[in-house]
């Protein structure tokens, strides 16, 4: 009984299928209430999650106050970096495998495929049997199983770390405001605290989703554009080229990112301080009629706070128009590239292959990648000024 238990426990965890009863109270019930829902994990309990930190956090101020130099100051984000580093490793193992490993082997699989009923390719490659085809089929399906199978608990376990890092980031900012003194009071302010514990920690939950893809993106485009170069030869050079060429837009891209979100967060601060103020001098406005002064200072500042938030939707369209527009202009690149510079003509196999091989890309490169990378730029915008909130 025990190892069914435990075997059940396991198709639990991976299928999600433990969520059905609670499901199913709510609906017979016709809501939850908070005592239908389950406790929350021991690993996820505040005083365990912002213990790592708080002592990177504290080592990184004696390291700096013992080395004398006034100018350099402690690195949250590296406190952040070494806390955190080791639980990112084994989903990071996973995703290295199923994007690099099962999502470029599947293409391939299926141009065998294709082959089958093409009779051979015209490269001499000869024709397989209905046997092989068969198994390469069944390899494919199971290999689309496989990584829908492992994905879904290993992005699950992501976003518990993000939780993580932004519960770490909030206990650190509560235990800094409980000792601020009156003379920290002055160079900072509660709508300040409020504003990052409320809005830019929230980009923690966000980033730990696509952070692995800083490191998967590159690697499983160079090993599909290897694969690529085994279809149609030289011509994919021409492919690495735009994709090369696309790197330095995605450099400025993030430029960007952290000077809007960086400019969001200071227009949000001073919006905030301003109610923090009128509300702790509403008698006073009353009393002399200043009511419609403010409401206009007030209205300026949200101004320019919805304008800068606009110009981070336009950047985020124009970043992500490339996702639509990247893998199909490499593709027609590397293909008239193949036609022209060879002669040869173009196969079934090495068009649906390639294909498929630069639509993985497309995905990976051209959507993942400049997510991850813009919301990193804004987790570093958060990082400086968790850094800044917690050095007053």
């Amino acid at each position: 009984m025990g190892k069914f238990s435990k075997v059940f426990n396991l198709f639990a965890k991976h299928s999600f299928s433990y969520t059905a009863p609670t499901l199913l109270r709510g609906w017979r019930q016709g809501g939850l209430q908070v005592d239908d829902l389950y406790q929350s994990s021991k690993n996820d309990v505040v005083k365990k999650v912002a213990r790592p930190l708080l002592l990177n956090w504290e080592r990184e101020q004696t390291k700096c106050s013992k080395a004398g130099n006034k100018t350099k100051k402690p690195s949250f984000s590296w406190a952040l970096f070494s806390s955190f580093l080791l639980c990112y490793l084994p989903p990071l193992t996973i995703y290295l495998i199923t994007e690099c490993i099962f999502r470029t082997a599947q293409p391939l699989l299926l141009g065998r495929v294709i082959r089958y009923f093409g009779g051979g390719s015209d490269d001499g490659s000869k024709k397989i049997s209905y046997l092989e085809a068969c198994l390469t089929a069944g390899g494919l399906c199971l290999m689309l199983f496989t990584q829908q199978t492992v994905n879904h608990p290993t992005m699950l376990h992501l976003k518990r770390l993000g939780m993580r890092l932004r519960v770490a980031c909030c206990a650190l900012l509560y235990q800094k405001s409980l000792r601020l003194s009156r003379g920290a009071l002055g160079q900072t302010s509660v709508a300040q605290t409020v504003n990052i514990m409320s809005n830019d920690c929230n980009r923690f939950d966000e980033f730990s989703i696509w952070v692995p893809y800083v490191v998967i993106a590159p690697a499983h485009t160079l090993l599909s554009l290897y694969f690529v170069y085994q279809y149609v030869g030289v011509a994919s050079l021409a492919g690495i080229a735009f994709l090369v060429a696309f790197l330095p837009y995605q450099s400025a891209m993030a430029r960007l990112f952290s000077t809007v979100r960086f400019a969001i967060a200071s227009l949000t601060d001073a919006r905030l301080r301003y109610l923090s103020e009128i509300i702790s001098g509403i008698r006073v406005i009353k009393m002399y009629a200043w009511e419609r002064s403010f409401a206009v200072r007030i209205a300026k500042t949200r101004a320019k706070e919805v304008a800068q938030v606009a110009k981070a939707c336009y950047l985020q369209a124009v970043n992500s128009s490339t996702y639509f527009i990247a893998s199909k202009l490499v593709l027609f690149i590397i293909l008239l590239m193949y036609v022209l510079l060879s002669g040869n003509r173009l196969n079934a196999e090495a068009v649906f292959a390639c294909m498929s091989l630069l639509n993985a890309v497309q995905v990976s490169m051209t959507k993942y990648f400049p997510k991850a990378i813009g919301l990193g730029a804004e987790v570093r915008i958060t990082c400086k000024r968790i850094e800044v909130g917690n050095t007053v």
